[in-house]
């Protein structure tokens, strides 16, 4: 009888701390069912020194609530920004973007079956060194502590998660621009000169969201425009993950003079423009209309356009975009 008695009290106990929850490579038997916590970089690839962002998304879809509940990382450095829709991070009110001071500590409150968080962090990446990845590590836990290694913090560790955080690094002055903007809206790849035709620079609408531009003989996805008399390279543009904004964006092409073929100049350029649409079918369009200004945004019923001008020696093409895509002259 008194055997029995502790075996009662054991799951009762376990029942109501609804703490465990494991991520999903080591799911222990009584892990509370519906809990969750995915990590999602904005944007997957960025340059050195630019930041790399992560969506933080929790949720709980029952039975168990739980009463408090935490996030911290496995990082020294402080995030460059963070932003919680619940509870606040490292000082800041709930849902308002801050620069932070130190290491990421969110403290949520409590978190009732039904109910998600999603917290948007980010961290500025080394200035140089060869070509790696930077990962974050983050860690949910009920007791507030620094980053601790599953199953060391009195059985309160409810997801750390690793693979999903991984943002890769591409090397400084290549082909490809890109990262979580904040401050500086400004994505662009290396300058023109030899042994590069052609760069690409995109000035984002909007902070907060990741950017990326790739241009060059690398390449090839299925958005880069095909046709006769194009010349440069293709230049792939996706602005905060590829969607489709009610205001033009800024997106200059810088294209070698040497590689511009004979005949062309600044009033016979136009540029082919491959999307991807709303309903997933590929479009292609040319963008030949002159943009009253090459500094200033014109008004969206007047985009895409373009502003084409001589740079010393180079050609430049200033287009105004409402579209993520390929874009390529001709």
């Amino acid at each position: 009888m008194i055997h029995r008695m502790r075996r009662v009290a054991t799951v009762v106990s376990a029942s109501l701390l609804g703490v465990m929850l494991l991520g999903a490579s080591a799911a222990q038997a009584g892990t509370p069912a519906g809990w969750s916590i995915t990590a999602t970089p904005l944007p997957s690839q960025v340059t050195y020194g630019m930041n790399a962002g992560y969506r933080i998304d929790i949720g709980n879809a029952g039975p168990s609530n739980i009463s408090q509940l935490f996030l911290v990382d496995d990082q020294t450095a402080t995030p460059s920004y963070v932003q919680t829709n619940q509870g606040s991070c490292n000082g800041l009110v709930s849902g308002v973007p801050t620069t932070t001071s130190g290491r990421l500590l969110c403290s949520f409150g409590a978190l009732n079956a039904g109910a998600t968080i999603t917290v948007i962090v980010a961290y500025t990446t080394p200035t140089s060194g060869p070509p790696s990845s930077f990962s974050v590590t983050f860690e949910l836990n009920t007791t507030g502590a620094t980053f601790t290694k599953p199953g060391s913090s009195h059985g309160t560790v409810l997801s750390p998660i690793d693979s999903p955080t991984t943002t890769a690094l591409v090397a400084a002055g290549g082909d490809f621009g890109g990262g979580f903007v904040i401050s500086d809206n400004t994505v662009s790849d290396q300058n023109v000169g030899p042994g590069n035709n052609q760069s690409t620079l995109v000035v984002s609408p909007q902070s907060f969201i990741g950017v990326t531009v790739s241009d060059g003989t690398t390449s090839t996805t299925g958005e880069c425009p095909n046709g006769t008399n194009l010349f440069g390279e293709c230049s792939l543009v996706s602005v905060g993950g590829g969607r489709l904004f009610v205001s033009p964006f800024k997106v200059v092409l810088t294209i070698l003079g040497s590689a511009v073929p004979s005949g062309v100049n600044t009033n016979n350029v136009a540029v082919l423009h491959t999307y991807t649409d709303s309903k997933g079918i590929q479009q292609t369009e040319t963008i030949s209309a002159d943009c009253p200004s090459a500094t200033q945004p014109p008004a969206a019923s007047a985009a895409p356009c373009i502003v084409v001008t001589k740079v010393g020696k180079n050609l430049q093409i200033v287009i105004w975009l409402l579209r993520n895509g390929g874009l390529r002259a001709y």
